[in-house]
């Protein structure tokens, strides 16, 4: 199959593993999630509930689970540039997802095909691997870019990050 496939081909990039978002230094997804069509309690939820992400990379395909108090989704992108439909997260409509490792980054570029959006979101480390860095830049139905920046520290063993 070619998901097979993929799995046995391209680099390991040191992604894996469970990161805890640092709220403090992250910038607010708020407008970005206002975009999406996501309702203002669970926007309001979303401004303090704890977030976590699990990647686990096998080859060229990742599969992220995210995780906050409220709600738990898994994703799996294919690292190869090819084209995957993926359903909005609001509405199941169609969005147009393309991914691809560019350098040392991992890039995924959407078209939101029902609501006149897209987006590039861009991940990396930092701090030697210990820090995963999220840059979501989203141009809204109005041409507006709207862009933030989430810091994830690797979690320990024991559930919690190793900065404090």
């Amino acid at each position: 199959s070619v998901r097979k496939q993929l799995k046995n081909r391209g680099p390991s990039m040191g992604f894996n593993g469970t990161w805890i978002q640092d709220k403090r230094r992250s910038t607010s997804l708020d407008l970005h999630l206002e975009a999406l069509n996501v309702p203002y309690l669970a926007r309001a939820v979303a401004r303090t509930a704890s977030y976590k992400a699990n990647i686990e990379q096998t080859g060229l395909i990742w599969v992220e689970t995210t995780a906050t108090s409220l709600l738990k989704n898994t994703t799996e992108y294919r690292l190869d540039g090819r084209v995957q439909i993926h359903p909005h997260p609001m509405d199941g409509s169609p969005v147009r997802v393309m991914t691809a490792v560019e350098g040392d980054r991992v890039i995924t570029r959407s078209t939101y095909l029902h609501h006149g959006l897209s987006q590039v979101v861009s991940r990396w480390l930092e701090d030697e691997g210990e820090l995963y860095v999220v840059r979501n830049e989203l141009v809204n139905k109005d041409g507006m870019l709207l862009d933030a920046v989430l810091y994830f520290d690797r979690e320990t063993r024991n559930g919690s990050s190793k900065k404090k």
